[in-house]
């Protein structure tokens, strides 16, 4: 800050107070009043010393940029429970005998009410630096002419956020009388949480985990199914212009003016980001949509990152459309990082939804016209998705009682999808993974909704006789599987690489292997300490003389014949006759919901006797030809198979019912790059791959987008023949210096939302 000439100095620049207490009591400053004070001529934060030390130097807002035209200044941000440096400079020499100085600072409205929002020191002037780890201080560096090098220290415990300072400079005058002066530093500066902090309660001592959860802005969310994950590349760009500010802005949006002492604690934070992603119940971030229809916004496929999603909510201060589990995931994972929060995306695959707090996944039958078991829709209300993306922040747990040891803290389930209220809102956690894993579903929050997502039974009822439904089966195996994440390389994700070698499977930090002691001591805890219980454990449940698999390849590409067998296995002392055998295929969403009839049927008339410890196959083969049509953009199919096996004078009917979900494969885009550029130099990008379907691609369209570079989406592209090559050249331009990844994206009638992406350092 630069001051007037001095015939202006008396304009309201400065007021004059009579000793730090009264610091808010502003008189206008007279000429006399101000001989002998001592005035601030400027402060210097320091900004790119600072955040490299601070870990922050990659925020955008960290250096000076053109944005709309104007140049944005560099703004600091720092993070608490560690010191940045300053250089105060004067209008004349600090004299430590007679002068002294006071710092303010504060966020919020209301910042001097709480000690989260609110600090003050004088500076220590002996040079030893003896900080507390919650309190504000500020000790004196170096003296030199007129400038002072000072080093202020942040408490481990204060509320993140956008922070303001004074400075009052308190002078002992000749008549010993003492004179205040104010300085309004005309820059706020940004506080973060500080997992590199052992004070700090997101603290993480792994290095390499922090290069991945809180500085990797490019990574991957898993899709696909259990048989086959795929990852989907993924923009979480927490470092680019805006992005911090508009994570700061929702959290605001949460506590209002007056309540900025919450954001002091990432617990509470985190139950925040995972209530305003989603716009159930406020004018949260993301609105959801799962009914296929996407006019007047974005198919949830279509993004492939966070930040066009949080510069739209900013600009128009209205919930984006659309987004599903993953999209609401890799916002979230933005947020979180952005604000310093260690965060990753997980994916369960086989995801159960428990709608009634029973703790079990209760599916309901009744019996058809040949008398087999077929799925009762209208009383099944729990479902099990193909996969469900959410959250795991990492944080201690202080709030939860008999965590003396630690237990709980860790690793922590967060969900921003919007499936069921948790206190009276859409909201999911923080949840202890540890406490998942052990079945303690009374420790906060919402522990067993995430339970039974990972390791709830599924519990088969069929009609009693008279009235009501009695328990038939138990499946402790139907739930959970494969849970994974992005492993912590901190590397972007390679779309290109030949294997997914990025992938972590996380299942063990759940779960105990189904069907293990410790698993049923885990689901039987659960099970008592349910809300809502269902009478599943006590009554007795059928056991098969045939067992049943349903077989298929794992990986299918989209266009593709699929061979599909039902194989059965006589496991009895006696032989059994298998009839009524049928393949049903239905369209269905990644949530597991199928359309209500199927658009393929194939009967077998095939009367098989099974002799005991002897095995039948009953294959089929489903033509592309007679799938294409009927999936939508999930790529989902799902196979139902149903056999009677016929009741003998000392064996019952037994029913099959078997059930898998398919999830088509497309090609990743190849992508050719430069791996170095000169900065503001045009260079050249071609993306190609092979049309895989046996028809034409029409209506093509290709874009990209990634930090360092203008987003670019829908560029019309030439179709694509039968078994020809897909072909476009981008001429592209960095304007920023770093490294850089940018994901490629390609969309058609025909096949819709491939991708790839690839790095380009620019110098």
């Amino acid at each position: 800050m630069t001051y007037p000439e001095e015939e202006e100095l008396f304009d309201g620049w400065w007021t004059w107070l009579y000793g730090p207490q009264k610091h808010k009591d502003e008189v206008r400053a007279s000429e006399e009043d101000l001989k002998g004070a001592l005035l601030v001529s400027s402060i210097n934060l320091e900004i790119a010393e600072n955040v490299c030390t601070h870990h922050t130097d990659q925020y955008d807002c960290t250096e000076s940029r053109e944005e709309d035209g104007k140049t944005k200044e560099a703004e600091l941000v720092v993070r608490r429970g560690q010191e940045f440096n300053a250089t105060v400079t004067f209008q004349r020499p600090y004299n430590k005998e007679k002068d002294d100085l006071q710092f303010f600072f504060s966020t919020g409205e209301n910042g001097d009410r709480y000690p989260e929002t609110h600090g003050r020191f004088m500076l220590d002037e002996d040079g030893k630096p003896n900080f507390k780890a919650n309190e504000w201080g500020g000790c004196l560096v170096n003296k030199k002419d007129k400038t002072l090098q000072i080093q202020i220290h942040i408490p481990a415990n204060c509320a993140i956020g956008k922070w303001s300072f004074s400075v009052d400079t308190v002078t002992i005058l000749e008549d010993s009388k003492t004179k205040t002066l104010r300085y309004e530093n005309p820059d706020d500066f940004y506080i973060l949480y500080n997992p590199w902090c052992k004070d700090d309660q997101t603290y993480m001592a792994d290095s390499k985990l922090l290069e991945e959860y809180v500085l990797n802005d490019h990574g991957c969310v898993y899709r696909g199914s259990a048989w086959a994950p795929k990852a989907k590349e993924w923009n979480f760009g927490q470092f680019e212009s805006g992005i911090l500010d508009a994570s700061l802005h929702v959290m605001n949006m949460c506590v209002g003016g007056y309540k900025r002492q919450l954001l002091a604690d990432p617990i509470r934070v985190a139950r925040f980001i995972a209530k305003i992603v989603n716009s159930q119940g406020d004018n949260g971030v993301l609105a959801g949509n799962w009914s296929g229809k996407y006019e007047g916004g974005t198919s949830p496929c279509d993004w492939y990152g966070s930040v066009r999603i949080l510069r739209q909510y900013m600009e128009t201060k209205c919930p984006v459309k659309y987004g599903q589990c993953w999209v609401f995931s890799g916002v979230v994972t933005t947020v979180c990082r952005a604000l310093g929060l260690p965060a990753r995306s997980v994916t369960n695959f086989k995801s159960a939804h428990d709608t009634d707090e029973s703790v079990t996944i209760d599916v309901y039958y009744k019996y058809d016209e040949k008398k087999r078991l077929v799925r009762d829709k209208m009383k099944t209300d729990d479902s099990i998705w193909n996969f469900h993306v959410w959250n795991e922040v990492w944080m201690s747990r202080p709030d939860i009682r008999g965590n003396d040891r630690g237990m709980f803290d860790g690793w922590q389930v967060i969900d921003s999808t919007p499936q069921e209220r948790s206190e009276g809102v859409f909201t999911c956690g923080p949840c202890p993974v540890f406490a998942v894993k052990h079945g303690m579903v009374r420790v906060p929050y919402d522990t067993p909704f995430v339970f039974a997502e990972v390791n709830a039974d599924q519990c088969f009822w069929k009609p009693e006789c008279g009235s009501g439904y009695k328990i038939y089966k138990v499946k402790n195996d139907s739930v959970g599987a494969q849970i994974s994440t992005k492993k912590a390389d901190g590397k972007p994700y390679d779309a290109n690489a030949w294997f997914d070698l990025a992938r972590k499977d996380i299942t063990d930090n759940y779960k105990f292997p189904d069907g293990s002691d410790e698993s049923r001591r885990a689901v039987m805890r659960a099970a008592l300490g349910a809300r809502k219980p269902k009478d599943a454990y006590t009554g007795n449940t059928d056991k098969d003389d045939i067992v049943f698999k349903l077989l298929h390849k794992p990986d299918l590409s989209l266009g593709q014949d699929v061979e599909i067998t039902l194989l059965a296995k006589n496991v009895s002392d006696n032989n059994r006759d298998i009839n009524s055998v049928t393949f049903q295929f239905l369209k269905e969403k990644y949530d597991g919901h199928t359309s209500k009839r199927p658009f393929k049927v194939i009967d077998l008339n095939d009367e098989v006797d099974l002799k005991r410890g002897k095995e039948h196959k009953f294959t089929v083969t489903l033509k592309a030809s007679e799938y294409m049509n009927e999936l939508d953009e999930d790529r989902c199919m799902c196979i139902q198979a149903y056999a009677l096996v016929d009741k003998t004078w000392s064996h019952p009917q037994q029913n099959c019912i078997k059930q898998h979900s398919v999830d088509f494969g497309v090609p990743t885009l190849q992508v050719k790059i430069p791996s170095d550029v000169k900065c503001v130099s045009q260079f050249e990008v071609q993306v190609t791959f092979k049309n895989p379907l046996k028809e034409e691609l029409t209506s093509c369209k290709a874009g990209y987008e990634g930090r360092g570079f203008p987003h670019v989406v829908g560029v019309k592209q030439d179709n694509v023949p039968v078994g020809g090559e897909f072909k476009a050249c981008f001429q592209l331009k960095g304007e920023k210096k770093g490294k850089f990844t940018l994901t490629f994206k390609f969309t058609s009638k025909q096949l819709k939302f491939l991708s790839g992406s690839a790095q380009v350092k620019v110098n």
